[in-house]
Parts: structure tokens; C-alpha cells; sequence
């Protein structure tokens, strides 16, 4: 009963006009969204009502979370789930996004507990744990908008709830194991590229384990998915049918300068 009126309501927020207001600020922020098709940009609208509707933002670090900064982070979460259109979980397991102004500190006696993380020379830049919060520093959210470049760790986070949740639906058992197989392949591979230190499209941050290699070429698949698609055929077929989505045959960084 709770499932269908959670269903039911988050059917109501789909169907609410999205403000022109956020529109025109998402064209302005997020370059991402501005170079959607505008199918899908209507339809990650939608998402983005449940999104901004059920998830608690909060800033830390002294940072005052804005408006502009909850529809930026909305936006990008939300691409995730756009093949699913209105089956879309909506990051269920997700309850809060902690935002810091740059890279943060963690308790090193926590960190284990607290789930997968990146971290640059000053700190984290994010993490994802599994007790419902994602955390991001604001700094590298916009470095990441900016390039193209197969790095944004806003699709690294989700990712990662994503594979830690079950976001990935499969017709069939048959299905669910092939990408299995598919994924474990290229995840070896990747490894031993990474060892042997040779040319790489997948950042080797990905070689730490699968769930982060997961988020890596979930970062490629929607920033440089015509060079994943060119150098991995097979894998992004199975990308494809994991996120219900075809980057490559509507976005293509090359075409305003990004690398491929």
C-alpha cells in the first residue's frame, strides 16, 4: 500500500510544470542539462520535482546551501535515472546531500564505516554511504561541469547508490548475468591496463574495487560516450541496457571541444 501512494505522488511531482525560472538557471549552471535533447530534458525535469521533493539538503563547513546549488545537484543526480522514466526509484535508500564549500576531512577511524569515497591531495571531494546520505564539495561539483572529461563526481557518487541499492533493473536473469559477466571482464582488464600503466579512457581509480569502477565508467558513459562506444562496443551495449539510455546517439562532448 505505502509503495503505491509513494508511487501515486511521485507521478503528481512528475506531472508539476517546472519553473521557467529553474529552467533558465539550469541552462546558465549546468551545461550538462543545456545540451540535453529537449525530450529528455522534460523528462529529467519530472525526476528532478521528486528529487528536490524527498531529499534533504544541508551545508556544511559554513556553506549555505542555495537554490541554485540544490537544482545543479538535482540535475545530475537525476540523469541517472532517466531510462527508467516514471519506474525511477529515486534513490530510495537516499535521504540526505551534504554539501561543503571544497574538499573535506574524515575521521580516519571512521572511515571504513562510512561506504566509498574519492579523495584528492586536499581531501575528499565525495562520498557515498550506505545510510542514506551522499556528500560533495561544491568546489569540485563545479570543476567537473565544466570539462567534460569523463570526471564529475556527481555521477560518481549516485553511481555508487546505484550499485549499493539495486538501481539496475534486468528483464531477465539471463540478462543480469551476461551484464555480470560483461562488467567482470572489463573490470579485470581494466586492472591489469592499470598495473601495466597503459593508455587508459577509464580513470584508474576504478582498479580499487568494482563498485568504483562502476561509478568510473558510469562518469564515461555519460560524459565521453562516443569514445566508449568506439573503444568498447560490447561494454557500452551493456551500459546501455543497465541505464535504458543511448548518450552516444545524441551527446557528443567532441563537438564543443571535448576530449574523446
Amino acid at each position: 500500500m505505502f509503495g503505491f501512494l509513494r508511487k501515486r505522488r511521485q507521478a503528481q511531482l512528475r506531472a508539476q510544470p517546472f519553473p521557467d525560472t529553474w529552467a533558465a538557471e539550469l541552462i546558465r549552471r549546468a551545461p550538462y542539462y543545456a545540451r540535453l535533447p529537449e525530450e529528455q530534458r522534460r523528462a529529467l525535469q519530472g525526476h528532478m520535482h521528486v528529487f528536490l521533493e524527498e531529499k534533504r539538503f544541508e551545508g556544511c563547513g559554513g556553506l549555505a546551501v542555495t537554490d541554485t546549488m540544490r537544482l545543479v545537484i538535482a540535475a545530475y543526480a537525476c540523469v541517472l535515472n532517466l531510462g527508467y522514466g516514471d519506474d525511477a526509484a529515486c534513490y530510495p535508500g537516499l535521504h540526505s546531500i551534504l554539501v561543503y564549500p571544497d574538499a573535506f576531512q574524515v575521521n580516519p577511524r571512521e572511515h571504513e564505516e562510512l561506504g566509498v569515497v574519492v579523495e584528492d591531495a586536499d581531501g575528499f571531494e565525495g562520498e557515498s554511504w550506505d545510510v542514506g546520505a551522499v556528500i560533495l564539495s561544491w568546489r569540485d561539483v563545479q570543476r567537473d561541469m565544466q570539462a567534460f572529461n569523463g570526471r564529475n563526481i556527481v555521477f560518481h557518487e549516485f553511481a555508487h547508490q546505484i550499485y549499493h541499492h539495486g538501481g539496475l533493473i534486468w528483464e531477465s536473469r539471463a540478462a543480469a548475468r551476461q551484464w555480470a559477466d560483461v562488467f567482470m571482464r572489463h573490470y579485470e582488464r581494466h586492472c591489469v591496463e592499470v598495473e601495466r600503466r597503459k593508455p587508459l579512457l577509464f580513470d584508474e581509480y576504478g582498479a580499487e574495487n568494482p563498485s568504483e569502477f562502476f561509478s568510473i565508467v558510469t562518469e564515461a558513459f555519460f560524459e565521453r560516450p562516443a569514445a566508449f562506444l568506439r573503444h568498447y562496443p560490447e561494454f557500452y551495449e551493456e551500459m546501455r541496457r543497465a541505464y535504458r539510455q543511448h548518450p552516444a546517439s545524441y551527446f557528443r562532448p567532441e563537438e564543443f571541444g571535448g576530449k574523446v
